[in-house]
This record gives structure tokens, sequence and C-alpha cells, in this order.
């Protein structure tokens, strides 16, 4: 990839982000109840739209950083649902 390939496809993460991480944080806050798990889903899911090959292709940029932001959601279940056996197991 030239120079001038990734100083473009940087300029439009970097106009993705900014225009839609307030949004995204906000609209985080209010699915989770937790500013803090908010943080961390918002920015996972601007690394995985960074380092995707598929930032070219976005027509929708909120449906698709929602898309996103569900399944990195999903992942904090899972990993809080298994943390919280795990305790569980250790407490017996």
């Amino acid at each position: 990839m030239s120079d001038r390939a990734t100083t473009t496809a940087s300029l439009t993460f970097e106009s993705l982000y900014g225009t839609h991480h307030g949004w995204l944080k906000s609209w985080l806050t209010r699915k989770l109840q937790s500013a803090f798990d908010a943080d961390d889903i918002a920015q996972d899911t601007f690394l995985r739209v960074m380092v995707s090959e598929t930032l070219s292709t976005i027509r929708d940029p909120r449906s698709f950083l929602c898309t996103i932001a569900k399944r990195v959601m999903v992942d904090l279940f899972r990993r809080n649902a298994l943390e919280k056996a795990y305790l569980e197991m250790l407490a017996l």
C-alpha cells in the first residue's frame, strides 16, 4: 500500500472517529448503564474498524458501528459470565 493510500485511509478513519465517537459512546452508555463499559466498548469498536479493510465500503456509519459494538458487547457479556462462573468455582 502506498503512503498516499495509507494517508487517505487514515483521514477517513479520523473523520469517522471524530464524527461518530461521541454518539457511539452515548448510545452505549444508555444501553449498558455504565460509562466505563461504554468507553471500553467504543474503543474496541473503533479498533476493530481501524484494523478491518472494510472502511471504504461503509455506507451507513452508525449502523456499521452499532453492529460491531453489539458484537463487542456480546463478547463482554460472555467474558463476564465466564469470570463469574470461575469465581464461583473458586469460592467452593
